[in-house]
């Protein structure tokens, strides 16, 4: 028997796989177009994913203490440490 007429022929592409790239994330990046296939944007990822750390830190702060809010703002020592695990605490 010839192995060869065994194996089926399939002109598909292989399937990629990649650890990053899948998940409702990525595809909720893909659907409000943060990603394109040519391109991973990453300015506008960093500056959403700041902005959503950040904004309700502000929200909650003017809500509740609006005095601090100045502070939180204007306290240029201590920002750059904040940016971003400021919202994972």
């Amino acid at each position: 028997m010839n192995a060869k007429a065994a194996l089926p022929t399939t002109d598909a592409q292989p399937h990629e796989v990649s650890l990053v790239r899948g998940g409702p994330f990525y595809r909720a990046q893909q659907a409000s177009g943060l990603i394109r296939p040519d391109e991973w944007n990453h300015a506008r990822r960093i500056t959403l994913a700041i902005t959503l750390g950040w904004l309700p830190l502000i929200l909650i702060t003017a809500l509740f203490n609006p005095k601090a809010l100045v502070s939180l703002l204007v306290d240029y020592v201590c920002i750059p440490g904040w940016l971003l695990p400021g919202p994972c605490c």
